[in-house]
């Protein structure tokens, strides 16, 4: 293999000479979990990084064998998996090195999920670093876009070379108050403080009841391993809803196993036909986006459909349906067809 470079995703790369980690484009060979990758069988994982770092751990022979010949590292977008696993590619004994903080990085700012207080500061410190940069999330791009997204990708890989591998926390870069907010949020919850929890296992699916804001991490904390979750937030108005499908179902895993999507279409005609308040409607989002939801009230933007954004119920209107009913729906909509 030859000496690796990274660049930005672009269609005048050519696909004979480029790896893309953690996407997908048509024509290129890939190490992803995103739908639609070409990530040989050995070296399938859950993240887009643990691949990267089986990968890393092959030797070279091993490596052309399932990938052949590349020069390019490439990526179209910038968040913690994808760069962890372009640095796991061009910088494998390091990243071995430091597997286990690189993996747990990357399994918070994917799946939003809390694996501990040193990977929530090395993934708040990359992104805020990106930042600075401005990177060009969208497609197409334009030569700034993409000057910009180099940028920020070699800003966090001289940071991780030199500095954050060792120590998570040596760069507090205005993220000190998430930090806290997240920490704050998962011990709430593991007491059981403001928030009650029931696991429908059957269905998948778990209904938070809450009368307090929540992170998105201390919502994940809180369903365990069910992957449909419906978020009631109550207070002296009433009781707003959300309803998500975790990123887990779009992603292709392989260690875990998430129920089917459904088309919520037929559930939401069902809540409307029930709902005392016409003043206004429930609601979803399209099948494939990362993250699906349903609520009452607006819709939710594409834009902010991610499996990082914070559930934000308070400028929703309350329902009149009690939390009893919506599960009740809920739980007949995914009722297993054997039951």
């Amino acid at each position: 293999m030859s000496a690796l470079k990274f660049q930005p995703f672009h269609s005048g790369l050519d696909p004979n000479e480029t790896l893309m980690v953690d996407g997908y484009s048509d024509g290129y060979r890939t190490i992803s979990h995103w739908p639609g990758h070409s990530t040989p069988a050995p070296l399938r994982h859950d993240l887009t990084t643990g691949s990267a770092l089986k990968l890393a751990a092959l030797s070279p022979d091993e490596r052309q064998e399932l990938l052949g010949e590349f020069s390019i590292v490439t990526n179209n977008h910038l968040d913690a998996d994808g760069v962890l696993s372009a640095f796991c590619v061009l910088y494998p004994d390091l990243a071995l090195k430091h597997q286990d903080l690189i993996l747990r990085t990357a399994t918070t700012g994917d799946l939003a999920k809390w694996e501990g207080p040193d990977a929530l500061a090395l993934e708040l410190t990359l992104m805020s670093e990106a930042e600075r940069f401005e990177p060009f999330y969208g497609d197409p791009m334009t030569d700034q876009h993409l000057t910009n997204l180099s940028d920020a990708y070699q800003r966090c890989f001289q940071l991780l070379e030199t500095t954050l591998l060792d120590d998570p926390f040596a760069i507090q870069n205005g993220w000190e108050e998430r930090h806290r907010q997240v920490v704050e949020d998962i011990r709430r919850v593991e007491v059981g403080e403001g928030v009650r929890i029931a696991h429908y296992r059957q269905e998948d699916l778990a209904v938070i009841e809450t009368d307090r804001d929540i992170t998105v991490m201390g919502l994940r904390h809180a369903v365990g391993d069910l992957y449909r979750v419906l978020l009631a937030y109550s207070d002296d108005d009433g009781t707003r809803y959300r309803f998500c499908y975790r990123a887990e179902s779009w992603f292709d895993v392989v260690s875990i196993a998430p129920e089917p999507r459904i088309p919520l279409d037929g559930l939401v005609a069902r809540l409307n036909g029930l709902e005392q308040n016409k003043e206004h409607q429930w609601w979803s989002t399209p099948i494939d986006w990362v993250v699906p939801e349903l609520g009452f009230g607006a819709p939710t933007p594409d834009s902010l459909a991610a499996s990082s954004a914070d559930p934000s119920l308070r400028s929703d209107p309350p329902s009149s349906l009690p939390v009893e009913i919506v599960t009740e729906e809920l739980r007949r909509e995914f009722k297993p067809e054997s039951s």
